[in-house]
């Protein structure tokens, strides 16, 4: 299942979602709406806010764990119409952040410059070229 993973602000939280058509579903609220309606977890807040935390650095490093309580948490949602409250949201009710909002660093690689690279007469490597981006460029 691909799914179009966001980091997003709504009533002043940072949270991480999945963009769905128009909407955004919270990824931790809609898991704890599964695992309190189809696992009966007597505190599924907690086990939610473990599996998919509220930051997108954090929710990568949960690896095959994250992604596949994502995939639970979309077809969940899904099955209930979109119908989940407080987790999911009008995609124009929501602000779109960066989706690693402080990246420690970032490397590039130029392969989409090969039209620049024509008009500024440079000539073409047989390697890729790599270069770094400061995080505040991240806005």
């Amino acid at each position: 299942m691909k799914l179009k993973y966001v980091t997003f602000e709504v009533e002043g939280r940072g949270r991480i979602g999945v963009v769905e058509g128009e909407r955004v579903i919270d990824l931790a609220a809609a898991y704890t709406s599964y695992l309190a309606t189809e696992k009966k977890l007597p505190r599924p807040e907690e086990e939610a806010n473990r599996v998919l935390p509220p930051s997108m650095l954090s929710f990568l490093w949960k690896g095959d764990e994250g992604i596949a309580a994502a995939e639970t948490t979309v077809k969940h949602v899904k099955s209930r119409r979109f119908d989940v409250l407080g987790a999911v949201f009008p995609l124009n009710r929501v602000k779109l952040k960066a989706p690693i909002p402080r990246p420690g660093k970032m490397v590039c690689v130029g392969l989409n410059y090969e039209d620049y690279r024509k008009i500024l007469g440079i000539e073409k490597s047989d390697y890729p070229m790599f270069f770094f981006k400061p995080s505040s460029t991240v806005i």
